[in-house]
């Protein structure tokens, strides 16, 4: 794989933005990984095995949804002691 074509998929791989709802993410092992994992990955990683992964995400995006963060006034006020 060129330079090139591996930052693209490294990029591709760590700007996912989704939740991880959906059982067909071809990332969703990814994810779980800490950091020395993702990188043993991305080394070994063969530029089909990236195209097709780039490719099943591609078509699964419809099915994933950015997770839904809710925002508790409650941690925002200051605790005054009585």
């Amino acid at each position: 794989m060129t330079e090139t074509k591996w930052l693209d998929f490294a990029g591709f791989l760590n700007a996912c933005k989704f939740g991880l709802e959906n059982n067909a993410c071809p990332y969703l092992k990814f994810h779980q990984f800490d950091q020395y994992q993702k990188l043993e990955l991305l080394l070994h990683v063969s530029e089909k095995e990236a195209v097709e992964m780039m490719q099943c995400c591609n078509n699964q995006k419809q099915n994933c949804q950015k997770p839904k963060r809710e925002i508790s006034l409650r941690s925002l006020e200051l605790e005054l002691v009585p």
